[in-house]
């Protein structure tokens, strides 16, 4: 079974240069150096936002397969120093973002993996 899945490009207001990235790329919002926010994802996921702390929790910070400074780096917000409580901000590889959205199960979740599939499937007819 063959399935079809939209190519559209999603706007974006970013100055970053997409003529090299790919559609999943765009609408991750892939910046230069192949990072994109948690923040960025989770919006894109069109997640609950009272659930966030929970799924950075289970999805980055207690995360088997995540690996700190390689999957993602943790970023201090600047504004909150003498918090005795920091917030962070996420930066993830362009890579496990695209992990991240293929696990989520909701309509975004299954365009992600409805694309992955797709270009699987292309590789497939490309190689014949």
């Amino acid at each position: 079974k063959t399935t079809k899945v939209s190519t559209t490009l999603p706007e974006t207001n970013s100055k970053t240069n997409t003529s090299s990235q790919t559609p999943i790329e765009i609408a991750l919002k892939i910046d230069e150096n192949g990072m994109t926010s948690l923040k960025k994802l989770y919006s894109f996921l069109e997640l609950d936002s009272k659930n966030y702390s929970r799924w950075c929790k289970r999805n980055i910070l207690d995360n088997p397969f995540a690996t700190k400074d390689i999957d993602y780096i943790p970023v201090r917000q600047t504004e909150e120093r003498l918090n005795p409580k920091p917030t962070y901000e996420y930066m993830l590889t362009s890579d496990f973002a695209k992990q991240l959205s293929m696990t989520v199960k909701n309509k975004r979740g299954q365009e992600a993996r409805q694309y992955f599939i797709a270009c699987e499937q292309g590789l497939k007819v490309a190689a014949t």
